[in-house]
């Protein structure tokens, strides 16, 4: 199974307006503003100048954003379409990994029965009866990698140490 994703993207043209003459206005327009002082009498000024500023500034991100949603459709249009690719592959995935997750599930399971008879056996031959096999266990023993040596090995220390310990205590 082999896919290859072909995809041409046009060369877009730069946005182009008039971006210096703009600056260069409002650099000179706007220095009055940053020096100006206002006062108390001057409030219904100092706010009308506030307002035309906020206009302004609205103007000219309202046409960025108009733009940028222009320019943008033609790439909205493959993106849906990708996702939609995307759906498609994870629909069919979803049924693999379900099998995968219940061979994974009956391999923990029958280890699981494994290292409960080992447990049982190991056990027998120690003086703890009360020892359970919750009470030692360690979930990484469920792992693939961990061999059954090395979980009859912590079995063994985990009654050894427990038998040490209740001698000390007698």
């Amino acid at each position: 199974m082999n896919f290859e994703l072909k995809v041409q993207m046009p060369q877009t043209a730069p946005v182009v307006f008039n971006y210096s003459e703009l600056k260069a206005q409002l650099e000179t327009a706007l220095a009055d503003y940053s020096t100006r002082v206002y006062t108390e009498d001057m409030l219904s000024e100092a706010k009308e100048d506030s307002a035309k500023l906020n206009k302004l500034k609205t103007a000219i991100d309202n046409e960025r954003k108009a733009r940028k949603k222009e320019y943008m459709k033609p790439f909205e249009t493959f993106e849906d379409q990708a996702k939609e690719l995307c759906e498609l592959i994870d629909k069919a995935n979803a049924g693999i990994k379900g099998q995968l997750d219940s061979f994974e599930e009956k391999r923990i399971a029958e280890k699981q029965e494994r290292i409960e008879a080992l447990f049982a056996d190991i056990v027998s031959n120690y003086d703890v009866a009360f020892l359970s096999l919750e009470m030692i266990m360690n979930d990484k023993w469920l792992n693939k990698t961990t061999s059954e040596k090395t979980i009859a090995t912590e079995i063994v220390e985990a009654c050894e140490k427990i038998t040490r310990d209740l001698e000390v205590i007698k």
